[in-house]
Formats: structure tokens, sequence, C-alpha cells
């Protein structure tokens, strides 16, 4: 069994981050040159030529530790919650980039429409309202007077 099968059959629950194939290998071959340097500096530092086999042992069992804390099971959104969650999170991203994908090209179009018909005006020409919008600023402003008067004469008539 390769070291990365071995990795991968580990199922410890409540452990994350999940290292899915070439990253679990990756973080494994990482740790394990890491615990060698340590043992060849342990040697360097006590001068001696044979490492000691207490201190192989503890950094082995200190791999094996390191290797187990990591969660290494294959991705499964069916059986496993936490990839299911991922998966919907995927899925709900992509719905959404592609709903503002498709608002964006609307703007777009109505951007490229309303400069087109800008571009159609004769030179000295300006843009019309049309007659429901200059009714909406009449009645805005008639109500507006009619709020703001009668306080103003009420302000006024008190002093």
């Amino acid at each position: 069994m390769t070291t990365t099968d071995q990795a991968s059959t580990l199922n410890l629950p409540g452990h994350s981050p999940t290292i899915h194939g070439s990253d679990a290998f990756f973080a494994i071959n990482e740790e394990q040159e890491l615990l060698r340097k340590e043992a060849y500096d342990a040697a360097v530092a006590s001068r001696s030529l044979k490492p000691d086999p207490q201190r192989l042992e503890s950094l082995e069992e200190r791999a094996r530790a390191k290797l187990r804390s990591h969660n290494i099971e294959p991705y499964d959104p069916v059986h496993n919650p936490d990839d299911e969650a991922r998966e919907q999170i995927y899925h709900q991203a992509r719905v959404t980039a592609e709903q503002q994908e498709h608002a964006l090209q609307h703007a777009q179009a109505k951007v490229r429409e309303l400069r087109e018909e800008t571009a159609n005006l004769r030179p000295h020409e300006e843009p019309t309202l049309s007659k429901l919008l200059w009714l909406v600023i009449i009645v805005a402003t008639a109500v507006l007077a009619g709020s703001v008067i009668p306080t103003i004469c009420d302000l006024l008539s008190t002093r």
C-alpha cells in the first residue's frame, strides 16, 4: 500500500481540512522532510553518528499522529455532510454568477440602446420629457407645497 493509499484510508471524524489526492501526498512528503531534517539536526547537535532509537521512534510516532490529524478521505458529497455543504455552496455561487452575468448583459444592452438613441438626436435637439413624467413632477411639487406652505405660515404667524 502506498503512502497516498494509507493516507486516503484514514477516516477520523471531526478533523479538517480535507486533503485530496496529490495534495495529501505533498503534505505527507513535506512533513516527512521536516522530521528528517529535525532528526539530522538532533544527530549533529549530539555529535553522534548513530541516531538515538528512542528519538527516531518518537519522531515516527509524531509523523503518524500528524498524518492522522489531517482528515484525508475522498471527496464524497453523497455520504459526507461537509462535502455536501461545499457542493451546495458551489452550486448556489454558480447560479448567482449566472444571474449576475445575465443582468450585466441586460444592462449593457440597455446602455447600448440609450447611447444609440442619444447618437440619433439632432445636434441642437434636447431630449424631451414624457407627459407622464411632467404630470408626476407637477403633482409632487403641489404635494410638497401643500405640506410646507402651512408650516411656514404657522411659523411666521407665531412671531
